[in-house]
């Protein structure tokens, strides 16, 4: 597996969170809108065919994103056994910590480096020697 291989693998997990996070908010935006139309609609005595669509619409959309974050989720369950068994191989711990953080955590580089009190490009260094040197 080469570096960028491997690199891709261990960020599968936070990727996967920050789809959750997008559809999460793609949610919230039209449950936000369902939600005003069925207030507007009942200031209309006579419901139009226009406002059934726009509820139907956003009924759909809201199923079609529920339907998505399912399938995400457990993708992110998945993703996050794989490289977290992944970081558990490396034996030294320091490595293991800075690749955790990272990888499982999420964290930025400037995190970590204030976190351990250590210079960024130290950081970037290990991160990058450590992946070379997984066997996944």
């Amino acid at each position: 597996m080469t570096y960028n291989e491997k690199k891709r693998f261990l960020e599968s997990y936070i990727s996967s969170v920050r789809r959750i996070k997008g559809l999460q908010r793609e949610l919230e935006e039209w449950q936000t809108i369902a939600t005003n139309i069925t207030q507007k609609l009942r200031d209309i005595p006579i419901r139009s065919s226009n406002s059934g669509n726009k509820i139907e619409d956003c009924a759909l959309r809201i199923a079609d994103i529920e339907n998505q974050l399912i399938e995400e989720i457990e993708e992110a369950e998945f993703n996050k056994v794989q490289v977290q068994d992944a970081v558990n191989r490396i034996k030294d711990s320091r490595r293991r910590e800075i690749i955790e953080l990272r990888y499982v955590h999420g964290c930025s580089v400037n995190m970590i480096s204030y976190e351990l009190d250590k210079d960024c490009e130290n950081i970037y260094k290990i991160i990058r020697r450590t992946i070379k040197n997984m066997q996944l």
